[in-house]
């Protein structure tokens, strides 16, 4: 069984993060900070209705 997985970073957008380049290489879901409280509500909304 596949768990949907949403990394957040303790930092804003950094585009040599690794976290930036696990995205190119499949990683679906980061949020970096500042982060809107109504997206992250939606993502989480989304993953849940995958599973």
């Amino acid at each position: 069984e596949k768990i949907p997985v949403i990394m957040m970073t303790g930092f804003g957008y950094d585009p040599n993060h690794v976290l930036v380049r696990a995205k190119v290489d499949g990683l679906k879901d980061v949020i970096f900070k500042p982060f809107d409280v109504e997206k992250l509500v939606a993502l989480i909304d989304r993953k849940i209705q995958k599973k």
